[in-house]
């Protein structure tokens, strides 16, 4: 049994990123196909998420019995249970262990938290000394697991890469990561780590490399303190001016809600459910901004100095990095 976000799931190939657990109550249950075949007969496909060329990467589609099919468009196909606790796994040809642990923690099982229910966002999140954190949402590729990982660098906590679950407990908001670690292009490594650390492919079909960290024995809930939504990049225009604006009211929650994960997003009740969340996190002082920023890595350190000044003004917490942190 292994854990991710807050809760246990039993699978059939070892995952690496996760704690192991002893004992718990399984969640998810995760098997391979006994002919490990690939490919569904014909399907009429209900939703499809489209790669940065704009070609259909992922597709997911309902059955009469409640079950989900997901196709990651020649790479695998899954079939979740209708009460979304089981997967079951169909490589493609070619698709090995590695790729199949990738689509499963950073891809299905979000989704699969989301369908259920849970607001998790695609989102990085970096903590301060005083266990305030912030969050960075995005699309891939639009700069968050770069950003975090240059706080990370520089004497703050790395808790997210890509799968953060936002809830309110007590009225206090709070940032449930999928695990621990981060995943990068080589040229943001290069600019990012001198001396690089211990990295290894996420999968046979990217450049993006994994950076490993222990990982975290228990559930590691975390405060959040804002989020900061990044602009696409292509809407820049090369601009070299960095731009942070708070974003209230109905429009910000509705972006946090296209950035989360799920498996139906013509599911209205699912939809309500998460605004829902969105709307409570927000009541209860949670901040939104947007953010752009020149993708040039020698801008780093205005922008953190910029976030930074800009969550001191606001909250007035005097956040500062860990003491002892390793830093470059």
């Amino acid at each position: 049994m292994y854990q991710i976000f807050d809760i246990l799931v039993d699978c059939y190939l070892p995952l690496f990123e996760l704690p192991k657990i002893k004992q718990g109550s399984v969640s998810l249950k995760i098997n391979l196909s006994p002919n490990a075949q690939y490919k569904f007969a014909d399907l009429v496909w209900q939703n499809h998420w489209y790669s940065e060329e704009k070609q259909i990467a992922i597709s997911s589609t309902r059955k009469g019995d409640g079950s989900y099919l997901i196709r990651y468009v020649n790479l695998a196909d899954f079939h979740v249970s209708a009460a979304l606790d089981s997967i079951v796994v169909h490589p493609a040809a070619g698709t090995n262990q590695e790729t199949i642990r990738h689509l499963l923690l950073d891809q299905l099982i979000p989704r699969i938290l989301g369908q259920r229910g849970k607001l998790i966002l695609h989102a990085s999140a970096v903590t301060f000394q005083n266990d305030s954190s912030i969050a960075f949402l995005g699309s891939s590729g639009w700069g968050k697991s770069t950003i975090a990982s240059s706080f990370a660098q520089h004497g703050f906590d790395l808790i997210s890469d890509d799968c953060l679950q936002l809830d309110t407990i007590n009225e206090k908001i709070i940032g449930i990561p999928a695990y621990t670690g981060t995943r990068l292009f080589p040229d943001s490594i290069e600019a990012l780590y001198p001396q690089p650390p211990d990295f290894s492919p996420v999968c046979h079909y990217s450049e993006k490399k994994r950076l490993h960290t222990p990982p975290y024995s228990h559930c590691s809930q975390r405060a959040i303190t804002a989020i900061f939504l990044l602009n696409d990049p292509a809407d820049q225009n090369h601009s070299t001016v960095i731009t942070i604006e708070p974003v209230k009211g109905a429009a910000s929650l509705m972006t946090l809600i296209k950035r989360c994960f799920l498996l139906d997003m013509k599911d209205i009740k699912i939809a309500a459910k998460l605004f829902k969340k969105a709307a409570q996190a927000q009541a209860n002082g949670l901040d939104i901004y947007s953010l752009s920023y020149p993708r040039d890595y020698d801008k780093l350190a205005d922008l953190r100095t910029e976030i930074l000044s800009t969550i001191n003004q606001q909250k007035q917490i005097g956040v500062t990095p860990f003491a002892g942190s390793t830093s470059t």
